[in-house]
């Protein structure tokens, strides 16, 4: 989920070889791609090219949100030689190969295409649409929402936690499957992700963060196969402290 990435900028780094160790300093900088317009809501955009001795390519693209919320980001067929990166107006990452990203009303935002292509091929194509997610809300009382996964499959839900404080992010296989995962992503990038898990028959994953009042979040439930119920619960708020938001 792309949470060693550093930012664009000057960084500190502790190099350490045969018992030794230094302090360097590593300037990270975000090339920018080739320029391909804004992308627009509900309008496909399809891009392709054949030439000889073809390079990797990066296309860039604008994002303007007329509204805050969830948005999905999808390609007609998996875009399995390259990648879809989501940043912010200074070229930070927030995450990579998503589905689902928070954007907010009146911010700007980058979106940045990844396409590897080697002498065999020398041909890329792809098809992407950016749509309004319409995420079902999880409520904090415990109340379960039901998915089912037929093969390998993510679930999203968003999430608005009322209050500072820890929440526990629940999802229950009755079947006993125990290949989920719980990957939790405030607007600024991943927070949390868990496999913890109990069995008792079925199987039972979860992970408790500490969130913000007031701030939205998204959570990405994996199952590979089954049923799921999925549920967050508040916890004991009095001491919580927020996540710090590792924005990558």
């Amino acid at each position: 989920d792309g949470n060693n990435v550093l930012k664009a900028g000057t960084h500190t780094a502790v190099i350490s070889y045969l018992g030794k160790s230094a302090e360097v300093e590593l300037t990270v900088v975000d090339k920018a791609g080739e320029d391909q317009g804004t992308l627009n809501v509900d309008t496909p955009v399809h891009k392709e090219e054949s030439q000889e001795n073809m390079e990797s390519i990066k296309h860039s693209y604008a994002f303007l949100p007329e509204k805050s919320g969830f948005y999905s980001f999808t390609f007609e067929e998996e875009n399995d030689n390259g990648a879809l990166v989501f940043k912010d107006s200074e070229g930070n990452t927030i995450r990579y190969n998503g589905k689902q990203y928070y954007a907010e009303a009146g911010k700007e935002y980058r979106v940045d295409i990844y396409l590897n292509t080697d002498g065999m091929y020398n041909y890329y194509s792809y098809d992407l649409t950016v749509s309004d997610a319409n995420l079902q809300f999880l409520n904090a009382d415990g109340e379960e929402v039901f998915g089912k996964a037929e093969d390998g499959e993510y679930f999203y839900y968003g999430f608005q936690a009322p209050r500072d404080g820890e929440y526990r992010f629940q999802a229950e296989n009755p079947e006993g499957t125990d290949t989920g995962l719980i990957s939790i992503y405030s607007k600024n990038g991943w927070l949390e992700e868990s496999s913890n898990g109990t069995e008792d028959g079925g199987m039972t994953k979860w992970k408790t963060v500490g969130l913000a009042a007031g701030e939205v979040y998204l959570a990405q439930i994996y199952e590979d196969p089954g049923v799921v119920f999925v549920s967050v619960s508040e916890q004991n708020t009095a001491d919580a402290v927020p996540m710090e938001e590792d924005s990558t």
